[in-house]
C-alpha cells in the first residue's frame, strides 16, 4: 500500500481506531501502540494488494493485535519466580549466520538512518524510546498526523533499506 493511502487512512480513520480499542479496555498509550502496528502492517502489505475495504482491514488487524497483546499478557503472570519467567520469554541463542546478518541488517539501518533529514529522523527516534505521537507532536512542535507520517515513512525508509539487503 502506498504511504499517501495509509496517511489518508490514518486521517480518516486513526482516532476512531483509538477510542475503539480504549473501548475494549486498552489504555491511551495501549491503542496508540496498536493503531500504529496495525497502520505498519497494512504498510507492509505488497503494493499490487487491492483491500476491498480497507477500514474493515484496518480493524480486524487492530482487534487482532490487540488479542494477542492480551495474550502474552496473560501468559507471563503464569510464571511463578522469575526463573520460570526467563523460561517463558526466552529463546535460543542466534546462529552464527543469524549473528551475521543481523550485523549486516543493522549496518544498513543505520546508514539508511543517517541519510534521514533530521526531523523524521528526531520523530522515529522519539517513537523508538517509547514516546507517544502526541509527546512527539509537541517536542517538535507539528500536528500529531504529520508525526505519525514522518515515523511512518522513515519506517518504509528502513524496511526497504533492509529489503534490498536481503535480496
Amino acid at each position: 500500500m502506498s504511504d499517501g493511502l495509509i496517511s489518508e487512512l490514518y486521517r480518516l480513520h486513526g482516532e476512531e481506531l483509538g477510542r475503539s480499542l480504549r473501548r475494549r479496555g486498552a489504555s491511551r498509550e495501549t491503542a496508540a501502540d496498536i493503531t500504529h502496528d496495525a497502520f505498519l502492517r497494512m504498510l507492509a502489505l505488497p503494493a499490487n494488494v487491492a483491500l476491498a475495504d480497507p477500514r474493515s482491514f484496518l480493524f480486524r488487524v487492530a482487534r487482532n493485535l490487540s488479542i494477542d497483546l492480551a495474550r502474552r499478557r496473560r501468559a507471563l503472570p503464569l510464571a511463578s519466580d522469575g526463573e520460570a519467567a526467563l523460561a517463558l520469554v526466552s529463546d535460543d541463542a542466534p546462529s552464527a549466520e543469524r549473528f551475521a546478518l543481523a550485523k549486516l541488517e543493522l549496518a544498513a539501518i543505520q546508514r539508511a538512518l543517517d541519510g534521514v533529514p533530521s526531523a523524521p529522523r528526531e520523530a522515529f527516534l522519539m517513537r523508538l524510546d517509547g514516546k507517544t505521537y502526541d509527546e512527539i507532536a509537541s517536542s517538535l512542535g507539528v500536528p500529531r498526523q504529520t508525526a505519525f507520517s514522518q515515523v511512518v515513512r522513515v519506517i518504509a525508509h528502513l524496511a526497504a533499506a533492509v529489503g534490498r539487503l536481503q535480496k
